[in-house]
């Protein structure tokens, strides 16, 4: 019988760092753009990148009023209002009705009438003279 090794279990990332950063904006469901990669490549020696990536993910965090000591209900908040805003993007508000339905009979009420055409005046023409 073989015997499964026990897995390892990762290490929760240090307050502060920049794996710390990224779980945080995992959670709260906040896309990191590659610009932000971009920066932080481009700033050069290995401690500044790191630091121009601290401060990229810390400034997405800040957009949308966190910071790195966020608890899980703030950032499940995050995550609600993103998604809600997200859906709510593709409606046009022109066609959302703001007012109640209103009653059967109040519409009724605004119909044109049906009136009769009467039976021996609509196609009798030729027995007129």
């Amino acid at each position: 019988m073989l015997s499964q090794a026990p897995k390892a279990k990762e290490e929760p990332p240090q307050p502060g760092s920049s794996a710390h950063l990224k779980a945080l904006l995992r959670s709260a469901g906040i896309p990191i753009p590659p610009a932000v990669y971009t920066k932080a490549k481009a700033a050069g020696a290995e401690e500044a990148a790191e630091e121009a990536l601290h401060a990229g993910l810390l400034a997405l965090l800040e957009a949308e009023g966190l910071d790195d000591s966020s608890d899980k209900k703030a950032l499940q908040e995050v995550k609600k209002r993103r998604e809600l805003q997200k859906d709510l993007e593709g409606i046009s508000e022109a066609n959302v009705v703001s007012g109640p339905r209103g009653r059967r009979g109040a519409a009724a009420a605004h119909a044109p009438a049906f009136v009769p055409v009467p039976q021996g005046t609509a196609g009798d023409d030729s027995d007129e003279f």
